[in-house]
């Protein structure tokens, strides 16, 4: 099952860190009617990982900016997935400080996202999904060769067209989880609370069929080696439903 909606697989690439980079977004838009994709990337003479991280999303909300509905983005950073989605909350009140006083790290490329961000809000919801790097995820590998080519300076063909003519399997994403939670965020405030908090349940569909399980280890066993497959946990009935409805479902 696709769900409709905007789908973002964004990633960054550098060779020195500082160093030549490059960033990479796929852009999916799926509609009742139709499905398309077009992939983005640039370079940078010199700049960090984390920067192109950073543009890749930015290239992405740019390209969806005023289109309505849901939209996710998927990304291996969990910098950029953090602070895109908890961290810049805080770092707005400071003044684009941190709690010690220091100035955000990436503050211009931060201020352009949260501004995105903030402009997508009245339009659908808003998702993030992490998916770990380099572990053979289509939308990931496809992604991190845009970022390396352009940050090694030899730009590759892009793709812009009908989905069903990518040779990506875009959506092959049994590794999607959410966001991984991290002890320290970056930018040195305290830990995130309540991470030890009993789940309400695990959900999982395959094959547009839901199943809800009361532990991780029955839904790892349904969603593993399955194309296409979805999971997710979720901490409240309230939570529950906003994962059915992100992902089209009637439960």
């Amino acid at each position: 099952m696709t769900t409709r909606g905007h789908h973002l697989f964004s990633d960054g690439a550098a060779r020195g860190n500082p160093g030549p980079a490059g960033w990479s977004c796929i852009v999916v838009h799926v509609q009742d009617d139709a499905a398309t994709v077009v992939e983005l990337g640039g370079r940078i003479g010199r700049g960090t990982n984390n920067q192109a991280e950073l543009d890749g999303a930015i290239a992405g909300f740019t390209r969806i900016a005023g289109l309505p509905g849901p939209a996710t983005l998927y990304s291996d950073s969990q910098y950029l997935l953090n602070g895109a989605s908890k961290w810049c909350r805080g770092w707005v009140r400071n003044g684009w400080r941190k709690r010690d006083g220091e100035a955000v790290l990436n503050a211009d490329r931060w201020q352009v996202l949260y501004e995105l961000v903030l402009a997508r809000k009245p339009l659908g919801p808003l998702a993030w999904e992490y998916l770990k790097g380099h572990a053979g995820i289509p939308a990931n590998e496809r992604a991190d060769a845009i970022a390396c080519a352009f940050a090694d300076a030899r730009p590759p063909a892009l793709y812009a067209g009908p989905l069903a003519g990518y040779e990506v399997p875009i959506f092959d994403l049994p590794d999607a989880v959410g966001i991984p939670e991290r002890a320290r965020p970056v930018d040195g405030s305290a830990p995130a609370r309540g991470s030890k908090e009993k789940p309400w349940c695990y959900l999982s569909l395959v094959g547009g069929t839901l199943e809800r399980h009361a532990d991780w280890t029955a839904c790892e066993a349904r969603v593993k080696g399955q194309r296409g497959a979805k999971f997710k946990k979720a901490m409240s009935a309230a939570d529950e439903h906003a994962i059915l409805r992100q992902w089209g479902v009637d439960g």
